[in-house]
């Protein structure tokens, strides 16, 4: 929130602006898979667990995700509600793509089943979906929600997890989902 003085011969009066985030700009270091890059961002808006802006690298409108934002280099964090969520607004906002598994401590755990992955790939997979509270399964199941798949699995694989209404990702999207908080198009 801002306070701005108006002064005329014949009147003072005192707006008191609240951030609507289209008119400052912001500098932060944001991390996505293991890359750390410097962005500024003009005409701003916070949404939810986002900031979405116009970047002035790519010369293109992004939206970022708040938990992969390192450190703020400028004090435009100042304007945001919750510049630094929580842990668990991630795996709650994450949690919207999946219904209730039944016989689970936790409500909102998402299960996923990874297919046609090497060991070595499937253990680096596992390992992150921990990381976000995921839950892996050998099969399909009436809560699955997602399919990750490799490169080798084929279209007839892909069409039958489809038609069971799962949410098939390959490698680099599932990633990217899990960075992001954002499901690809």
């Amino acid at each position: 929130m801002a306070r701005f003085c108006i002064l005329n011969k014949y009147l003072k009066v005192e707006l008191i602006v609240k951030n609507i985030g289209k008119v400052h700009h912001m500098k932060f270091i944001y991390k996505i898979a293991s890359e750390e890059r410097e962005v500024e961002l003009h005409h701003w808006q916070e949404i939810g667990l986002y900031i979405e802006g116009f970047d002035s690298q790519t010369n293109t409108s992004k939206k970022y995700f708040k938990f992969n934002i390192l450190k703020f280099t400028d004090d435009g964090y100042r304007f945001l509600k919750n510049p630094f969520p929580a842990v668990e607004d991630i795996r709650a906002h994450l949690s919207r793509f999946s219904s209730k598994c039944k016989n689970s401590d936790n409500p909102f755990v998402t299960e996923i089943y990874l297919s046609g992955f090497t060991p070595d790939q499937r253990e680096l997979l596992v390992f992150k979906a921990k990381a976000f509270n995921l839950k892996m399964v050998n099969g399909f199941t009436p809560s699955l929600k997602f399919m990750i798949v490799d490169e080798r699995i084929g279209p007839l694989s892909i069409r039958n997890a489809m038609e069971k209404g799962l949410i098939v990702l390959k490698e680099d999207e599932y990633h990217h989902l899990l960075d992001t908080g954002v499901l690809p198009d």
